[in-house]
């Protein structure tokens, strides 16, 4: 299998591995081994099930306009308080080439007891599909969000904002084709630059599909290198879909999508400070996407993905199941890996780790897709063993949730972020559970 990775004036290939792929109900491990690091055992917790903590409160937006409205993006800041990247359905679109509902990005800034702070909505001139999907910390109160904005089709949008939700600076990319490019995922390093991760489409020397795009920037949007991933075979529709931090504060892991033979498949790569490949690898045989990473203390990547019916471009169009796994972080070789799948149609879209080492995966679970309900899932770290779970985790007055986003407080809070539908449409939803 080819991989190729562009760098700007560079194009280096290397080899992907590929494991085989997991049973639909089955719990495999593999052999376990001390990280580049050494021992993870600080971060390896040994829970016991236990009961699930308790909902603390359920946070709604009701679009303006329309019926669309959900998030992706939530981070703490650096002040305690709680960003969420999101969307909102605003007025009907005049431009003649608005082809789309009009979707306006949306930031919102609560107290940890989900009270508003303020409110930033974000319409291009064109009032086009304009989508917040990630957010990150800058400072004590600063913030970075990531997203797409409809432009040329589709661009990449990267925008700082201040304490009082005053922009700091925008920055904007697209391939030469045009087309759905997207920010999906950001993390900042303590010099104050920022990776962001997402796909272009068209993105010289390689084509006019979709590439994995990662972008390494200045802290004020100036951009410092760039890399990228191109699938193998067409078409290719590459996607990094989210991206991590590695203890070390300068490596990064991207994951995502990297089609081959015509068909979605699970993928993930490590990346050093200046965005040079340390290892890549594929990790079924069988299609699949990953959405989600977190890091451990001793430096190993947990991803969380959908494996079954995917569509090239990543879309769930049948049964699937939820894929949590553990990777070596010098290696990429899967330590465990596990699948959930307890309706037709479970997927788990984001992944985070608290205070205790202990893992939270979120996703959605029913009978078809964009059908069913927001589900959680603790995890041991050591092994992938449920510490508890929720199926249900909002349901009076909603017929269908989606938990698309998930972070988690200094006292091991948790914060997820998604969408709901009500009887009178979609709704932005945010909730916070006891640990």
């Amino acid at each position: 299998m080819r991989s190729t990775i562009g760098f700007r004036h560079t194009a280096l290939a290397i080899a992907l591995g590929c494991a085989p792929g997991r049973g639909e109900v089955d719990i495999s491990t593999t052999s376990e081994g001390t990280t580049e690091t050494g021992s993870d055992t600080a971060n390896e917790t040994g829970a016991t099930p236990r009961e699930p903590g308790a909902a603390v409160w359920n946070h709604l937006v009701a679009p303006p306009h329309g019926e669309a409205a959900g998030a992706r993006g939530l981070t703490v800041g650096g002040d305690g308080h709680l960003y969420i990247a999101g969307w909102i359905e605003g007025p009907e679109s005049t431009h003649p080439s608005a082809i789309l509902p009009n979707l306006d990005i949306f930031v919102r800034k609560l107290t940890p007891d989900g009270v508003e702070v303020w409110t930033l909505v974000h319409d291009t001139p064109n009032s086009g599909y304009d989508r917040g999907f990630a957010i990150a910390p800058l400072d004590a109160e600063s913030v970075v969000i990531v997203g797409q904005v409809q432009v040329d089709q589709g661009d990449v949008w990267v925008r700082a904002i201040g304490a009082d939700a005053n922009t700091l600076w925008t920055a904007t990319a697209s391939g030469s084709n045009f087309a759905d490019d997207a920010g999906l995922g950001v993390v900042t390093r303590a010099d104050g630059s920022m990776v962001v991760a997402g796909r272009v489409y068209g993105a010289a020397p390689m084509n006019d599909d979709g590439v994995i795009w990662i972008r390494h920037l200045t802290s004020a949007g100036g951009e410092i290198e760039t890399a990228w991933v191109e699938g193998e075979g067409k078409p290719w529709h590459a996607s990094a879909q989210a991206i991590a931090l590695h203890p070390d504060g300068s490596s990064v892991y991207a994951v995502g999508i990297r089609p081959f033979e015509l068909a979605a498949r699970m993928w993930v790569g490590r990346f050093g400070g200046a965005l040079e490949p340390t290892w890549q690898a594929t990790l079924s045989e069988t299609a699949g996407v990953l959405n989600g990473v977190a890091v451990t203390l001793g430096g190993d990547p947990i991803v969380a993905g959908t494996t079954g019916s995917i569509a090239t471009l990543g879309y769930v169009d049948g049964p699937s199941a939820a894929w949590i796994g553990r990777l070596r972080g010098d290696t990429g070789d899967i330590r465990w890996s596990l699948t959930r799948a307890e309706t037709s149609h479970q997927q788990a879209h984001a992944i985070t780790i608290d205070g205790a080492g202990e893992v939270i995966v979120v996703g959605e679970a029913g009978d078809a897709p964009g059908a069913g309900s927001a589900w959680i899932a603790k995890f041991d770290p050591s092994d992938g063993s449920e510490i508890w779970s929720v199926t249900d985790l909002v349901d009076d007055g909603v017929s269908a949730a989606r938990a698309l986003g998930a972070t988690t407080d200094v006292d091991r809070n948790i914060y997820i972020a998604g969408t709901v539908v009500t009887a009178d449409g979609e709704r932005l939803w945010v909730q916070r559970r006891e640990p």
